[in-house]
């Protein structure tokens, strides 16, 4: 019982191992208290509860994108979410040493970027989508992310979303 208890938001018990352990999820409780703070503050999603450090596959992206960061070793680099949220995402790649990367966050809500834009003044955050992406002064976008959002698209729409982005971008 206190098992399942200690590693109810990772599915395995060494995914808890894998992502911090204890202490990544005791941050995950910390952040998901102020996580139900920001959802009743401000009457967002409640979806916008749990924080990072309880979904492994977020974190599995940060991982991934930090070592792409590093390896491409580059400077002036743009690194640009569609479906941004909190910017949790963002937030976990701006960590990286790397100098001059701009970070650019969009999301359709603008409560969510509001919030987004008051958690880190750093990272661009926008109201938009793949449109508003066009609108960046870049000519090259390094590195997309696109996660958990592209569900409510049809399959039409995003092939002509892709179209427009890279007839007007680099990626």
């Amino acid at each position: 019982m206190i098992k399942k208890i200690l590693t109810f938001p990772f599915r395995k018990s060494n995914e808890l191992k894998e992502y911090g352990g204890f202490k990544s999820f005791l941050k995950g409780s910390l952040r998901f208290l102020f996580n139900w703070y920001l959802v009743k503050r401000y009457d967002i999603g409640s979806w916008h509860k749990n924080p990072i450090y309880w979904m492994p596959y977020r974190l599995e992206v940060i991982n991934q994108l930090n070592n792409l960061i590093r390896k491409e070793n580059k400077n002036n680099m743009a690194i640009v979410e569609i479906g941004c949220g909190l910017g949790e995402i963002l937030r976990g790649c701006k960590n990286n040493k790397m100098n001059n990367i701009k970070f650019y966050g969009f999301d359709i809500d603008e409560k969510i970027i509001n919030i987004a834009k008051k958690l880190d003044r750093e990272i661009i955050f926008k109201v938009g989508t793949f449109d508003s992406v066009v609108k960046i002064p870049e000519k090259t976008i390094d590195i997309l992310i696109m996660i958990s959002f592209l569900h409510c698209l049809s399959e039409e729409n995003v092939i002509d979303y892709f179209k427009l982005l890279m007839k007007n971008k680099i990626i």
